[in-house]
């Protein structure tokens, strides 16, 4: 049987699980829900383990599967990482790496080199370098701490903007009403029940209405602009740590389905004298593949 390695990318939005053998093809994949513990907390584990043991019985008596590499979005609410490691290896008899999806993407991003930096910035955001065999991750925090730049983050600016507008007004702007209208509230002060009753995915899903009335309205277009900022001085803060440019890696849907969001970032970041290359539209599973290579897994 050929040999393969699992690899597994579980952000706020989907999980998705592949094997890949020593030549980088996929020979097999799978998607699945939510799997980040920050998002759907006990539930999103489940979904992602769930998802672990159907590739894996599905494929054992095809592939020498020697190695599951997963990223997980949100790990860090996890104290007890080791435990689930354990435990999934003797259930499945193949050995386990838990590791957060931001140190997935940056193994993507490096590829063969050695420094480089990864943003994510999807449902939620973080950024995280690797240099001199060290990763430093910045962000990352959860949306009830801070996730600036996110899809997540985006849709509460809107909702913080009407507010504040509102109570120092009276008024709703245009782009307000069209979010009232879509959200199927007619009173301002039902955002509390849209907020507190609805999960992080769900708000952070409105991001969509934000990047499409962005093209015609100004006020969603500086809320884009506001997020691309905000993850370029997570991103500065990063550079600082090597003083000059390295690959930058973007990943998560918010980021890279935003061209305005993404084109402030990168305006910023040029402004303040980098001027990287990017790595942009690609799949961050393969970092399972180069983490695992890595460490002599395949």
């Amino acid at each position: 049987m050929d040999k393969v390695i699992l690899s597994v990318d579980a952000g706020g939005t989907k999980t998705k699980a592949a094997l890949i053998d020593k030549n980088m093809k996929i020979c097999y994949e799978e998607i699945g829900p939510c799997g980040s513990p920050a998002v759907l907390k006990e539930k999103a584990l489940r979904n992602v383990f769930d998802l672990v043991r159907k590739v894996v019985r599905e494929n054992k008596d095809k592939y020498d599967i020697a190695y599951i590499q997963m990223g997980i979005s949100g790990l860090g609410v996890i104290d007890n990482k080791q435990y689930f490691e354990d435990a999934l290896k003797a259930e499945l008899g193949i050995e386990v790496s838990l590791e957060n999806d931001v140190v997935i993407a940056l193994y993507n991003t490096i590829k063969e080199k050695e420094e480089g930096i990864a943003v994510i910035s999807g449902t939620g955001s973080a950024c995280g370098i690797i240099h001199n065999g060290k990763i430093t991750i910045n962000g990352g925090w959860g949306n009830l701490l801070t996730e600036d730049g996110s899809g997540y983050t985006s849709v509460k600016t809107l909702m913080v903007n009407m507010i504040e507008r509102y109570e120092l007004t009276g008024e709703i702007s245009p782009l307000s009403k069209k979010f009232m209208n879509l959200i199927g509230i007619s009173n301002i002060h039902k955002l509390r029940t849209f907020t507190y009753f609805n999960d992080k995915f769900h708000v952070a899903s409105y991001a969509k209405f934000i990047n499409e009335e962005a093209k015609g309205d100004n006020e969603a277009k500086m809320i884009l602009e506001q997020c691309g900022e905000q993850l370029a001085r997570r991103i500065m803060r990063l550079y600082s740590e090597v003083n000059k440019n390295v690959i930058l890696g973007i990943y998560g849907g918010f980021i890279t389905e935003s061209e305005i969001a993404r084109t402030s970032m990168i305006k910023y970041i040029n402004e303040h004298g980098y001027n990287p290359d990017t790595v942009l539209g690609e799949d961050p599973i393969y970092g399972g593949f180069y983490l695992s290579k890595r460490k002599g897994k395949i």
